[in-house]
C-alpha cells in the first residue's frame, strides 16, 4: 500500500497560470558534460510521483517554498493520491495541479523549505539530429527491480517529427521504461530539452520543453477526468490506469488495461513491459517470457527485456537461458550494473562463486551507491570463506542504506555463526524493528537468545515466529534448542510432523526432525529422516554431520567417518564449530 498523505484535489482555487516565468533563450555553444557529471544532474532535478501506477517529474522552478513539477498529464489524470520523492528521498504530497490543453503535460507543485536544485531549461529548436541526450526518471518495478530507483539512460535525439498528437514531436532512442514518463530528457549540458512521455512502433517520443515554454500561459486547473470530455484516454492513460490495478495486486484487470493500450498502438513497448510484469507477478512466468519477447521484437537493442526476460527464466531454472539474455544485456549496454548483478546472482547459484564475485564486483564499481550490490557480494564472499570482507561489505550495506533489514539480517548470521552471539542479537534486534513481521528473525533470534541463557526472551520469540507464520516458522524450528526451550517434549516433534505434512518435499523440516530425533535418542527415527534431507538437498553439510554423529552413537565408525568427510567437502558457511568439530571427529576416528 502506497504512503499517501493527501487526496487529489479536483476543485481548487483559480489557477495560477503566469505564476512561473521562463524563458527559452538562444545558447551559446558550451563544453559537454560527462555521462557522471549528467547523470548527478538528473538524480537531483528529477522525482518520483507516486500514485495512479507511478511516474516521474522535473522540478523546474521555485518560489520561496513552492517548488513547480513538470510531467505528463497522463501521469496524474486519475483521481488519486499522488506524492512526490525528491532526491534526497523526502517525500511531499502534490497539490494544486495544472494541464496544459493540447499537451501531455501537468504542472504539479509541493511545498518544502529545503534546498533542491532548479532544472536549467534548454532550447529543444536547437537540437539536431544525432546529438546526445539522456533521459532520466524513475521505472516502476518490474522482474529483478523490486523497488523503484533512479535510473539513467543515455540515447541520441533523431529528429522532430511534426504533427504527432498531444505534443509528441520529439524522436529520441534512449531506453525509456515505464514509470519514466513525465521524467526529463537533457541535452550533453544537463538542461532539460523535453519530457519522457510515448513509446510506439519502435520509436522514444517526447514532448519538446519549447512547447511547453510558448504554451504555459494556457495551464489551467485539472479537470475532474469525469467531466473531461475533451479527449478519450490515451495509451499511456491506460498504461497508468493498468498500473494502478497492478499495485493493488488485480493484475488480470490490469492486463486488459494494458491490452487496450495495444489496440491504440500494436507495438508499444510498454504495454508489453507492463503485461509482462504483472503476469509474472501473477505466477504466469511463461507469458511473462513471451511478452518481454515481444519488447525485445520491437526492440532488439533493448537491454532492459533481457534483463527482464533473463530474471524470469532464472526463476524457472532456465540458467543458461538466464545466462544468454543477461550476456546480450551486458553486450548491448557495458555499464549496465543492474545486468551484472542478476548474472552475478545466477552464477552464484550455479556454483560460480568466483564468478558471481566478478560481476557483483564490476556492478559495484558502475554504481558503487547501490546497498544490495554490497549485500550480494557479502554474502558470496562469506560462502567462499572470506568472513572479514563479507562483515565489511554487509557494514557498506547498512551505511549506504541504514534502513537495509536484510543486511542486518545476514550480518547477524554471520555474527551468530562466528561466536558473536551479543553482535548477533543487536543486529536481529534492528531487523525486528524495521520489519516487525519478519518471522525467521524472531527464529534466529531465540536461538541466539537461547545459546546466551536467556531462555526466557528465547520463548518469547520463537511463540511470536509462530504467531507470525506458524507454517513457516514450524519447519525452521531449531530442534537443537526446541527440546529444551519448550516444557512440552511432545510439540516440537507434533509441530515438525506437521511441517512435514503440509510440505512433503521440504528437505529442512526432514533435517529438523531428524536432528530432534538424534536429540531424544531415537537414532532409527534420526537415521530415516536425515536420509530424506539428504535426498531432497544432497548438498546439506549439516545433514551429513547429523547422520554421522547418529552412527557414531550407533558405533558405525566407518559410515561416521564417510558423513563427517562428505559434512566437510560440502562446508559453505555456516556452524564453524561443528566444522571444526567434523574435523576433529574425522582425525580422532582414524587414529
Amino acid at each position: 500500500m502506497r504512503n499517501i498523505t493527501m487526496n487529489f484535489p479536483h476543485k481548487l482555487p483559480a489557477a495560477i497560470t503566469g505564476a512561473i516565468i521562463i524563458l527559452a533563450q538562444p545558447q551559446l555553444a558550451a563544453a559537454q558534460l560527462s555521462p557522471q557529471q549528467l547523470e548527478a544532474i538528473g538524480r537531483e532535478i528529477t522525482v518520483r510521483i507516486d500514485g495512479n501506477g507511478g511516474g516521474s517529474g522535473v522540478i523546474i522552478d521555485r518560489k520561496d517554498n513552492t517548488y513547480f513539477v513538470l510531467t505528463n498529464h497522463h501521469v496524474v489524470r486519475y483521481p488519486d493520491r499522488y506524492e512526490i520523492q525528491t532526491s534526497d528521498g523526502s517525500r511531499y504530497p502534490a497539490y494544486k495541479m495544472q494541464e496544459l490543453p493540447g499537451f501531455d503535460l501537468a504542472l504539479i507543485q509541493f511545498q518544502s523549505n529545503k534546498n533542491y536544485r532548479v532544472a536549467e531549461l534548454g532550447n529543444s529548436d536547437q537540437l539536431t539530429g544525432g546529438a546526445k541526450v539522456y533521459a532520466t526518471g524513475f521505472p516502476v518495478p518490474s522482474p529483478g527491480r523490486e523497488q523503484r530507483s533512479y535510473q539513467f539512460a543515455a540515447g541520441q535525439f533523431q529528429r522532430d517529427q511534426p504533427g504527432g498528437d498531444n505534443g509528441y514531436t520529439m524522436v529520441y532512442n534512449s531506453e525509456v521504461i515505464p514509470g519514466m514518463s513525465g521524467g526529463p530528457v537533457l541535452d550533453g549540458i544537463g538542461r532539460v530539452v523535453g519530457i519522457n512521455g510515448r513509446s510506439c512502433s519502435g520509436l522514444r517520443l517526447g514532448i519538446p520543453i519549447n512547447s511547453f515554454v510558448a504554451n504555459k500561459r494556457n495551464l489551467r486547473q485539472l479537470q475532474d477526468i469525469s467531466a473531461d470530455n475533451t479527449r478519450s484516454a490515451s495509451g499511456e492513460d491506460l498504461l497508468n490506469l493498468g498500473g494502478a490495478k497492478a499495485d493493488s495486486g488485480d493484475y488480470q484487470s490490469a492486463i486488459r488495461d494494458y491490452q487496450k493500450a495495444l489496440q491504440i498502438c500494436p507495438d508499444n513497448p510498454d504495454a508489453y513491459y507492463r503485461i509482462g510484469t504483472a503476469q509474472y507477478n501473477a505466477g504466469n512466468k511463461q507469458a511473462a517470457i513471451e511478452n518481454f519477447s515481444q519488447v525485445i521484437r520491437i526492440n532488439p537493442s533493448n537491454a532492459n527485456a533481457y534483463v527482464f526476460r533473463g530474471v524470469v527464466r532464472s526463476s524457472q531454472e532456465d540458467k543458461q537461458g538466464a545466462i544468454s539474455d543477461l550476456n546480450e544485456a551486458i553486450r548491448l549496454n557495458p555499464n549496465f550494473a543492474i545486468a551484472y548483478i542478476h548474472r552475478g546472482t545466477v552464477r552464484y547459484n550455479q556454483g560460480d562463486k568466483p564468478g558471481a564475485i566478478s560481476d557483483y564486483n564490476e556492478a559495484i564499481r558502475l554504481n558503487p551507491n547501490f546497498a544490495t550490490f554490497y549485500s550480494n557480494l557479502g554474502n558470496t564472499r562469506y560462502k567462499q570463506g572470506d568472513r572479514q570482507s563479507a562483515i565489511s561489505d554487509l557494514n557498506e550495506a547498512i551505511r549506504l542504506n541504514p534502513n537495509y533489514a536484510i543486511a542486518y539480517y545476514n550480518r547477524g548470521v554471520f555474527r551468530y555463526s562466528q561466536g558473536d552471539k551479543p553482535g548477533a542479537i543487536s543486529d536481529l534486534n534492528e531487523v525486528i524493528r524495521l520489519n516487525p513481521n519478519y518471522a525467521i528473525a524472531y527464529i534466529d533470534r531465540s536461538i541466539a537468545r537461547y545459546s546466551q541463557g536467556d531462555k526466557p526472551g528465547a520463548i518469547s520469540d520463537y511463540n511470536e515466529a509462530i504467531r507470525l507464520n506458524p507454517n513457516y516458522a514450524i519447519t525452521y524450528r531449531n530442534p537443537g534448542n526446541a527440546s529444551s526451550i519448550s516444557a512440552d517434549k511432545h510439540g516440537p516433534l507434533a509441530d515438525l510432523n506437521e511441517a512435514i505434512r503440509l510440505n512433503p518435499n521440504s528437505g529442512i523440516a526432514y533435517y529438523n526432525r531428524g536432528v530432534f530425533r538424534y536429540g531424544q535418542g531415537d537414532q532409527q527415527g534420526a537415521i530415516s529422516d536425515l536420509n530424506q534431507a539428504i535426498r531432497l538437498n544432497p548438498n546439506s553439510s549439516d545433514s551429513y554431520y547429523f547422520r554421522a554423529l547418529t552412527y557414531l552413537q550407533q558405533g558405525d565408525k566407518r559410515k561416521a567417518i564417510d558423513d563427517f568427510q562428505k559434512s566437510v567437502n560440502l562446508y559453505q558457511g555456516g556452524n564453524d564449530e561443528w566444522y571444526q568439530n567434523a574435523q576433529y571427529r574425522i582425525r580422532e576416528l582414524q587414529q
